[in-house]
């Protein structure tokens, strides 16, 4: 009875101690699982981004800027906003603004950093969420150092957004028209491809810069226009604008364009004819003059004042006609250039205001020397020539110097031969003097077969030609040998 009693309370221990255990390992199970749940969907920072039209899921914003809308340090994560992205636009930027603005308040309002990036039509829900966020107290909105803004083709630059050159003006059925952009507590960045038509149009009425801007839709506005633009190579025009009511900055980035919209059928035919090799030096030869005449209708190419509020007008100012007159001569000898070099000259863009970048290199004003790949020997380090003190004796008997020879001397000076001795141009030299007959240019004569080299010699520097008086006085012995000659 007693061994029967002892061995259930094993038993109930035994049961008591494994279901303990299960739970203590299932409990680990869990709580392991959710903190590697949540470690994973806990991000410390991300992009909020919002496609352009036709693209529902906002899966094209990582590949723009050749890929660097999503900065590659901080650990940024990547948040695509789904709208409809119809062409029916305040319908569309209705739908994804609150999408936007849950995640800045609720889902990532303890993130380190949100930025939020539109393209395009997604810019105007960007566009509109920031408004928002601006009307509420700062205690119910995300902080100034949390929350940027990224704007890409954007129609909201007051000098270059259709929405800025056309205020008030919407389209039935599409758009209202929202107007330039407001200043706000996030600083914002606005980046337009130049001729965008909706981020870089027209101030004034010129026939061809709309021209230019209607056909830009297609050969400029495009991803495929946006996507290969890389911050650190590609051209731009960078301007920051300081909001002091809002203590906030707004930087403008307009990136150079280096071919018109308006030659962008011709350029498309020629490739699909795979006429490019020889269309392109033509194409390429027009295209700087018409540059002329399409930049006459904007206020300035260098992003100079982007964020006045510059509204379209039907007049050209003076000034304009009179700054395109002057660039003609310019541009028909880029054309020129162009077409000599195939359509491949090198153009780098002007860059008055210094805003261009990256920064073109400026000329060097001296040519550049090349270092040696070894060091060059000062002069105390060249050894100096070494003669064998043994006399050189010539192999053949020196010919006799005639009168001719002799006269044909007179006038001339004597030089100092690398034995040290003084001899006369075209004069006769005697065989204790010297060993042979030598040209003014110190070359041995053809009809006199050179003098045994010595055993050692040494390559040293040109011998320097002594110019004092004693130098240049024929010597006596010299002068004995040519009188005896005669």
């Amino acid at each position: 009875m007693a061994k029967h009693r002892t061995s259930a309370r094993r038993t109930a221990r035994k049961a008591a101690l494994g279901a303990l255990a299960a739970f203590g390992l299932s409990g680990s199970l869990v709580l392991g699982h959710a903190t590697s749940t949540t470690a994973m969907v806990q991000l410390t920072n991300t992009v909020i981004g919002i496609g352009g039209k036709d693209d529902a899921t906002s899966s094209g914003i990582p590949t723009k800027l050749s890929g660097t809308v999503i900065p590659k340090t901080g650990n940024f994560g990547y948040f695509g906003v789904p709208y409809p992205a119809t062409f029916e636009l305040d319908k569309s930027r209705d739908a994804a603004v609150p999408v936007i603005h849950d995640y800045l308040t609720v889902t990532g309002k303890d993130e380190a950093h949100l930025i939020v990036a539109g393209y395009s039509l997604g810019a105007l829900a960007a566009e509109q969420e920031k408004r928002n966020l601006q009307l509420l107290a700062e205690s119910a909105a995300p902080s100034h150092e949390q929350l940027s803004f990224v704007m890409i083709a954007s129609p909201f630059g007051g000098n270059g957004g259709v929405f800025g050159r056309l205020p008030g003006v919407g389209i039935p059925f599409i758009t209202t028209g929202m107007g330039p952009a407001q200043p706000s507590r996030y600083d914002t960045t606005y980046i337009a491809n130049m001729y965008d038509p909706y981020a870089d149009f027209p101030a004034y009425f010129n026939p061809v810069s709309l021209l230019n801007t209607a056909l830009s839709i297609r050969y400029g506005h495009s991803p495929a226009y946006y996507d290969p633009l890389d911050p650190a190579s590609s051209y731009a025009y960078q301007t920051t604008v300081y909001n002091p009511s809002t203590k906030s900055t707004d930087k403008y980035v307009l990136y150079y364009n280096p071919h018109l919209p308006l030659l962008g059928p011709l350029r498309e035919l020629a490739e699909m004819t795979n006429t490019s090799k020889f269309a392109e030096p033509v194409i390429s030869s027009v295209e700087p003059l018409l540059r002329v005449l399409v930049d006459m209708g904007y206020t300035d190419r260098v992003n100079a004042k982007p964020a006045a509020l510059t509204p379209f007008s039907l007049f050209t100012p003076p000034a304009k006609v009179i700054e395109a007159l002057g660039a003609i001569p310019g541009a028909l000898a880029q054309g020129a250039a162009n077409l000599a070099s195939g359509g491949h000259a090198t153009v780098t863009p002007p860059n008055p205001l210094g805003n261009l970048t990256p920064k073109p290199e400026a000329p060097s004003p001296k040519p550049q020397l090349q270092e040696s790949p070894t060091p060059i020997a000062s002069a105390k380090d060249v050894p100096k020539l070494e003669l064998d003190e043994k006399p050189v004796t010539p192999t053949k008997p020196i010919p006799a110097v005639t009168k001719l020879a002799a006269t044909a001397t007179e006038g001339r000076h004597p030089t100092v031969t690398s034995d040290g001795n003084k001899f006369t141009p075209g004069a006769g030299i005697s065989t204790a003097t010297g060993t042979g007959t030598t040209d003014t240019t110190g070359t041995t004569d053809a009809t006199t077969s050179p003098a045994t080299p010595p055993a050692k010699v040494t390559p040293t520097a040109t011998p320097t030609t002594t110019n004092s008086p004693a130098a240049q006085e024929p010597s006596a012995s010299t002068s004995t040998s040519t009188e005896a000659a005669a």
